[in-house]
């Protein structure tokens, strides 16, 4: 987590407006690293974004489709 925290601090977890494919990809990659090596900040972000989709039966609420096996791997990775 150490070798990705200054990349991730400088991600956000949604895509930007005119933001290349490069990027994209490097933000799944990130948070899919940070969160399954239990970076305690990712796993908050991922857990509330499963619960506000999924357990809150919302079906307005969206989740990016290029973050999202970084939210269900992380999730399921720390169990519950």
């Amino acid at each position: 987590c150490d070798l990705l925290l200054n990349i991730y601090n400088k991600l956000t977890w949604d895509s930007l407006p005119n933001e290349s494919s490069q990027a994209i990809i490097l933000r799944s990659i990130i948070l899919l690293n940070m969160g399954v090596n239990e970076h305690d900040k990712t796993r908050d972000e991922a857990a509330a974004r499963f619960e506000k989709i999924f357990i809150g039966n919302n079906e307005d609420n969206f989740m990016d489709p290029n973050i999202r096996g970084a939210v269900y791997l992380t999730v399921a990775k720390r169990g519950n």
